[in-house]
């Protein structure tokens, strides 16, 4: 059996209601669904657990005792915006349900109308959109910050201050702690940096050197090939900017 087989999918239950928390961990053993299932009464409780452990998806009460209605899906997306949350609500609450996905949850089930098969589904599918939806943010983000580059690389911005500038592109863009822009010396065996952000960044890499040789394994990959940002811009770029090869090695 490989380990992605035998991989359970690591689920937080926020629920103060012991009898709903029984009747849907049956439910899931009674479907086979490969669920670790771990269980809390408040949302206090849920977000110290998200911010100490890993876990694929929140599934989340909204009805808690230290936390009612929508607020409690929006202070459980703030508090762990990389989790994708289902929201449990009661028959009479299903427009609160909806409110709730329009607020950011990936979707919600009525308690009691839903057996384990299908709740491990209502799982499975808003773990993948979830993952879908972070991967298409993730490249936004990065094609934001390629635009605005190009923006700089048009304006009357050049030298100095058009590296300070790229370098804030990372920061304000990409949300980087640090950037910085090295280029190679005269000589051409070694990297030393010309630009950095924040000023503390440049005050630690100042007096920098890095051999050329020693750069070269943070451009490539595991097989050799060049180390892409994202795949979505490889396949984006045109062939004239692109490594000469069919491997893309530098």
């Amino acid at each position: 059996m490989t380990a992605v087989a035998s991989a359970r999918t690591a689920v937080l239950l926020v629920e103060d209601n012991p009898d709903d928390s029984d009747t849907l961990r049956e439910q899931l053993v009674d479907a086979q669904a490969r669920v670790r299932l771990e269980c809390v009464e408040t949302l206090s409780a849920a977000l110290a657990r998200v911010a100490e452990a890993r876990f694929d998806l929140v599934l989340l009460d909204l009805s808690l005792p230290d936390s009612q209605g929508l607020q409690t899906v929006e202070r459980a997306l703030a508090a762990a915006p990389h989790l994708p949350i289902l929201v449990l609500t009661g028959l009479e609450d299903e427009a609160l349900g909806a409110a709730a996905v329009h607020a950011g949850a990936q979707d919600y089930i009525v308690k009691g109308q839903a057996d384990g098969a299908m709740l491990a589904r209502c799982m499975r599918y808003a773990i993948e959109r979830h993952r879908l939806l972070a991967a298409r943010t993730d490249d936004a983000s990065v094609w934001a910050a390629l635009a605005h580059g190009g923006e700089l690389l048009l304006s009357t911005a050049s030298g100095p201050g058009l590296l300070e500038a790229l370098c804030r592109v990372g920061l304000d863009k990409l949300g980087c702690e640090s950037t910085c822009i090295w280029t190679l010396d005269r000589a051409g065996s070694a990297f030393i940096p010309v630009a950095a952000q924040p000023r503390g960044e440049w005050q630690r890499v100042a007096d920098s050197r890095a051999a050329r040789e020693s750069l070269t394994p943070l451009a490539r990959n595991a097989e050799g090939g060049v180390q892409w940002l994202t795949p979505a811009l490889r396949d984006a770029l045109p062939p004239a900017l692109l490594p000469s090869g069919d491997d893309d090695t530098l």
